[in-house]
């Protein structure tokens, strides 16, 4: 079920708990859908990161796309990823490698207009700018009763230079 997919975001809840692995995705050399791009740096050395200009699905408006575009507006090769999957892993660290019982894959709601998205370029830190991307779908039976917000967060540096050690994310 997961050969397609990697665990981009980790995180142990607690060394008795179940570990749980937050953001699955699929990775495809991109083709046929129209992408808004956020151009990062200038001249040979910039590249762009994009969004699928329809956000009509869970996989479309989870869609983020990363290419060298050096003088271009846009990249003519890029690489694109969306969320495939939310997975619970149970089990001591890697035990899921060898027994796939400690896998639960669970899947977005089928609640009405389940995604979100949100992206902004020429963000300040300081001296620089950088543009982000926020995406993601609802997973449980319905908001008023059990489940999450799952996504992720993109971000590419437009200008300057930044250092950080710390995420500041969208929590409702």
């Amino acid at each position: 079920a997961f050969s397609k997919a990697f665990c981009l975001l980790c995180v142990s809840l607690l060394p008795t708990m179940a570990v749980l692995r937050l953001a699955l995705f699929q990775n495809l050399l991109a083709q046929a859908h129209a992408i808004t791009w956020i151009k990062a740096g200038t001249g040979q050395g910039a590249v762009c990161a994009g969004i699928e200009e329809s956000c009509s699905s869970v996989e479309a408006c989870t869609t983020v796309a990363f290419g060298a575009c050096g003088g271009l507006a846009a990249p003519v090769e890029y690489v694109q990823q969306h969320i495939v999957g939310i997975a619970l892993i149970s089990g001591s660290d890697g035990a899921y490698l060898k027994d796939s019982s400690l896998i639960t894959e669970v899947t977005a709601s089928s609640i009405a207009n389940n995604k979100y998205r949100r992206y902004e370029a020429n963000l300040p830190a300081g001296n620089s700018t950088y543009a982000m991307i926020n995406s993601g779908a609802f997973y449980g039976s319905t908001p008023d009763e059990s489940g999450a917000y799952l996504g992720t967060a993109s971000y590419v540096l437009q200008s300057g230079w930044v250092s950080a050690s710390t995420m500041t994310v969208t929590v409702a």
